[in-house]
């Protein structure tokens, strides 16, 4: 676009022009600016001293405007002079050329205009570009992480992947199978371009490093897979058009896990496609890697958690026992929560609950040698507040820093009497005609110079007593008091005959763990139900 007022310029100007460019005129900076903003304009040429709106003002004007802003601007004017070309600078001017000019002069400054104008464009749609491909990336890989289930990452994969980048994917792994080539894929979605067998080969060329067979070079089979029959199907092409295929390894912490497929009709995949594709690869890879890690983790966490509390609760004449144990979700981390049953020597039966501080191996293993120190000092005939006097001392003996948290009750089937008492442990629940806590005198945990008392109380046939761990009553958005009141009326809310039943007290006990807010903790928890002994029933007949 020529801006200019002087009318015999103008037309001078287009005269040099028109040969190269389309020339736009406007004989003032207003008028440019109505121009500009309608049609598409390329680059402005225009003089300084205009009226109405001269040139300094033309290109504060159509900087101002974001249609407008990046448009090169050349000013032309007869005051030569560093002042007018720093006031030009100033005022946004890409280039200012002082008159009088050669026709070669202004058509180097136009032509060089243009390239550079051009080029900045180019450079920004690549940054663009560049960033909006960092910013789908990085949304694929929050998606991809979203979800520590293998099976849903591959599934997102192929939500993330279908149909923007490919008509067919398949996913290959390499942990699960002796060979790639005799597998089948571990996830195949979209349409049925190619089979099982040719997806596959070109997963095993790429996990073992084998040249891969050209892309393009698999034609597209009709009937690979099941599909509904066409009443009216078209003719068979003789010729099919070959499909594009990329296959892509799928490496994380420098192992290679399998290999991604991906397939579409027609064109091949770029250089920008198939960097991003392989940036996404590396992105499955690792949630997949990490999900798997995980899930083998948590299964042997569980199975050593598992592993230190008792398999088979002892038949003890005079009490119906039943336990629980529900692990948190914190992955591989392992909790110190246990339980035990005893059968004692003098026919009565012993029970435990315990809490170790932390939830990792040093918890599990305190919590495992805490648990056989009880039961042998159990055996030897000690009561409650004497074996947890002597747990203390033994874990303060231990090369360790932590504490726990024990109750310990012995019940006598013959007198009906519970005697208990507890180390920094939360009171047992006393289920019967009236549910309510056992007062617990106060006692530092174990490991903290422990001193506990021993408490007694009456636990005739048909009462029920429920042990269990902090994890079943702690609340982000209720009280320990709150949480304790909780499950007192949920347990008080039991039928009369299910009171009895130390099984479904536990099963009610746990709807507490589908509460809101709930912490993700370990859960023990512990019922017994006291019979009527032999002795009594013999007696009554």
């Amino acid at each position: 676009m020529v801006v200019d007022d002087n009318a015999d310029m103008r037309a001078y100007l287009t005269q040099l022009l028109q040969p190269d460019y389309d020339v736009l005129l406007a004989a003032d900076g207003r008028a440019a600016v109505e121009v500009a903003l309608a049609q598409p304009v390329e680059l402005v040429l225009s003089d300084v001293m205009m009226p109405r709106m001269d040139g300094f003002e033309l290109v504060r004007a159509l900087r101002a405007d974001p249609r407008t802003a990046r448009l090169p601007i050349v000013l032309l004017t007869a005051r030569a002079g560093e002042e007018e070309s720093v006031q030009g600078r100033h005022a946004g001017a890409d280039d200012y050329l002082a008159k009088p000019f050669s026709a070669r002069q202004l058509l180097a400054r136009v032509r060089t205009g243009l390239e550079l104008s051009r080029l900045r464009e180019q450079v920004l749609t690549e940054t663009r570009n560049q960033l909006a491909m960092l910013a789908s990336l990085a949304e694929a890989g929050l998606r991809l992480a979203d979800t520590l289930d293998p099976d849903q990452i591959l599934q997102t994969a192929g939500q993330i992947l279908l149909p923007d980048f490919a008509d067919q994917i398949s996913i290959h792994l390499t942990a699960a199978a002796p060979a790639p080539a005799q597998s089948s894929p571990a996830y195949i979605a979209g349409a049925p371009l190619l089979d099982r067998e040719a997806l596959t080969t070109a997963a095993t060329h790429t996990i073992d490093g084998t040249a891969p067979a050209p892309a393009g070079s698999y034609p597209a089979p009709a009937g690979s897979y099941p599909v509904p029959a066409d009443p009216h199907p078209a003719p068979a092409d003789p010729h099919p058009a070959p499909a594009a295929v990329l296959a892509l390894p799928l490496h994380a912490h420098d192992q290679t896990l399998g290999a991604l497929v991906l397939v579409r009709h027609t064109g091949e995949y770029s250089a920008v496609e198939h960097k991003y594709l392989e940036n996404l690869a590396h992105r499955l890879a690792l949630a997949y890697d990490n999900a798997t890690r995980y899930h083998n983790e948590r299964r042997l966490a569980l199975t050593l958690q598992r592993a230190l509390l008792p398999h088979h609760l002892p038949q003890v004449p005079g009490v119906r026992l039943a336990t629980h144990y529900r692990a948190s979700n914190r992955g591989a981390e392992v909790g110190g929560d246990w339980y035990d049953v005893l059968a004692l020597p003098d026919g009565a039966v012993g029970l435990a609950i315990g809490d170790v501080m932390g939830h990792d191996v040093e918890a599990a293993t305190v919590m495992g040698q805490l648990r056989s120190a009880l039961h042998s000092l159990a055996m030897e005939g000690a009561g409650p507040a004497q074996v947890l006097t002597r747990l203390d001392a033994y874990l303060r003996s231990l090369a360790t820093d932590r504490f726990a948290t024990c109750l310990y009750a012995v019940y006598d089937p013959h007198r009906h009497r519970l005697r208990y008492a507890a180390s920094g442990h939360l009171p047992p629940l006393l289920v019967a005609a009236d549910t309510a806590y056992l007062e617990l005198p106060p006692a530092l945990p174990l490991g903290l110079g422990s001193i506990p008392g021993d408490r007694e109380v009456a636990f005739p046939p048909g009462t029920s007593l429920l042990l269990y761990t902090d994890g079943l009553v702690e609340n982000r958005a209720l009280s320990l008091d709150d949480g304790l009141a909780a499950l007192r009326q949920t347990c008080d809310a039991l039928p009369a005959a299910a009171r009895t039943d130390p099984q479904q007290i536990t099963e009610r006990a746990l709807e507490l763990l589908n509460t809101p807010d709930r912490v993700d903790d370990d859960a023990a928890l512990l019922a017994a139900t006291a019979e009527p002994s032999r002795r009594t029933i013999a007696s009554n007949r």
